[in-house]
C-alpha cells in the first residue's frame, strides 16, 4: 500500500475523468457501478447499488456504495434506491468494525461536480477509522490530509475478495 498527496491524487482523478466522457459522460461513479473501472476492487452488489473498495481511499478498506443510476441529488433517489444504499454501507461498517475498526464513518454524498474530490452521483462512503487522535476527526478524515492510500497491483483484489466474503457472511444472518 502506498500514500499518494493530495494533490497527486487530485491529478490523477482529472485525468481520469477526461478518459470517461465519451462512455459515461464522465461520471466516474456511472463507470463503477457498471464495473468499467477497477472491476478487481469489486465488493458486493444489491439491486440498486453496488459496493466497491475505494482505489482512492481516505483510509486502507474504504468501501464507496454507488448507486447504479445516475442520481445526482437526493430528492431523485426514490427509497428503494436510499434502503439499498443504506443496507449496504450498514453491512461494509458491521464488516469492518468486526475487522477491528475503532469506529467506522458513513457519509452519503452526491456533490455538484465542479467540486476537485466530488462526483454528482448518489454514493456512500464507509471509511473505518483505526486512529483514536486527531487524525480521527471527520474534517482530517474526509479532506485526504492525510494522504490517499493507494493499493498495489493484487493488494486491493486480494481486500476486496476478503471483504466480499465477508459481506456475503453477514448479509447471510
Amino acid at each position: 500500500m502506498r500514500t499518494l498527496t493530495k494533490d497527486d491524487a487530485l491529478a490523477a482523478l482529472a485525468e481520469g475523468r477526461a478518459t470517461l466522457a465519451a462512455r459515461f459522460g464522465g461520471c466516474v461513479m456511472c463507470a463503477l457501478a457498471a464495473r468499467a473501472l477497477t472491476p478487481g476492487l469489486f465488493v458486493r452488489e444489491s439491486e440498486h447499488a453496488v459496493c466497491v473498495l475505494d482505489a482512492y481511499a481516505a483510509r486502507p478498506r474504504h468501501l464507496l456504495v454507488v448507486a447504479k443510476r445516475h442520481l445526482t441529488t437526493l430528492r431523485e433517489v426514490p427509497w428503494e434506491v436510499h434502503a439499498d444504499l443504506s443496507r449496504l454501507a450498514w453491512e461494509g461498517a458491521r464488516v469492518l468494525e468486526a475487522r477491528g475498526a475503532k469506529r467506522v464513518y458513513i457519509a452519503q454524498l452526491g456533490s455538484p461536480v465542479d467540486l476537485p474530490t466530488s462526483y454528482a452521483h448518489a454514493h456512500v462512503h464507509v471509511v473505518p477509522v483505526d486512529e483514536v487522535d486527531e487524525r480521527a476527526r471527520p474534517a482530517v478524515v474526509f479532506s485526504w490530509s492525510s494522504g490517499v492510500v493507494m493499493y498495489e497491483p493484487g493488494e486491493g483484489e486480494r481486500l476486496a475478495a476478503e471483504l466480499s466474503a465477508a459481506l456475503e457472511a453477514e448479509a447471510e444472518r
